[in-house]
């Protein structure tokens, strides 16, 4: 599964031209060259496709965030795009302390993180949903964790929300989505609480004849914004306006039908 996921992800980044490639961690990566020197320093979590993803056999960052910051980087004038890796659990406190300029992961926007920092416009809406054993049936709300063994990626939006339920007989914090994916198909959990567009990825990219939703409801919506610190509205800014004159483009619509297809 694992190395199917990477090959296709590595299809999937071939595919795309966008205007700033993207290299190893904590390394640059060249776009135009009309503006030599400005770098534009990117946190992220290259764990949770098919939003952001490091390859190992490219050496490179792929996913839909990732093609996107390349892209509102040109729009703004930037020469390069430096990806740094950095745990999620960490991504707002290091975000403060200037190791990067801006965080995309991924991020759902929440009153308790737009204390810490400033958030861009929202640039796409998801959502979480349960997945189970190909093989299974349980409810699809909220009510029907109860009782079960949840996985979820430690740190995540999901985590929370299956804590906040109250009522799961184990809550089983894993490293990836992946990871949690195996623990459905060993047996080792119940359910996942994921993101509707990473689960569909899944489903749709090697894990189809394994796994599946447990049904259409959303357990809760979920609004993805770009974060950067609380001192640089300037660059909020620039971000909302790059991104609203993108999201316009026919590049946009063809970046988001590469990640996502037809799926909403």
């Amino acid at each position: 599964m694992k190395k199917l996921l990477t090959l296709l992800m590595c299809i999937v980044f071939a595919a795309m031209v966008v205007g700033c490639g993207s290299s190893s961690p904590g390394s640059s990566a060249s776009g135009n060259t009309g503006n030599a020197g400005k770098v534009l320093k990117v946190g992220t979590d290259a764990n949770f496709p098919p939003y952001e993803y490091y390859q190992e056999q490219t050496k490179a960052h792929t996913g839909f965030d990732i093609d996107l910051i390349a892209a509102l980087a040109q729009h703004m004038g930037y020469d390069k795009v430096e990806f740094v890796n950095v745990e999620f659990s960490k991504i707002f406190d290091e975000l403060n302390a200037k190791q990067y300029d801006i965080a995309i992961a991924g991020i759902t926007v929440t009153p308790e993180r737009a204390a810490k920092v400033a958030f861009t416009n929202t640039y796409i809406n998801d959502g979480f949903k349960i997945i189970i054993a190909k093989d299974h049936n349980m409810g699809d709300t909220i009510e029907a964790l109860k009782g079960k063994r949840v996985a979820v990626e430690n740190g995540s939006m999901p985590m929370t929300i299956a804590k906040e339920a109250g009522t799961a007989e184990e809550i089983i914090p894993l490293r990836s989505n992946e990871d949690a994916l195996k623990y459905i198909i060993d047996g080792k959990a119940d359910c996942l609480v994921i993101s509707k567009m990473t689960g569909a990825f899944f489903i749709a990219n090697g894990y189809g004849d394994k796994v599946k939703f447990a049904g259409d409801h959303i357990l809760r919506e979920d609004k993805l914004a770009m974060a950067v610190s609380k001192d640089n509205e300037k660059l909020v800014k620039e971000l909302n306006e790059a991104l609203e004159q993108y999201r316009k483009s026919q590049a946009y619509d063809q970046l988001y039908k590469t990640y996502f297809g037809n799926f909403h």
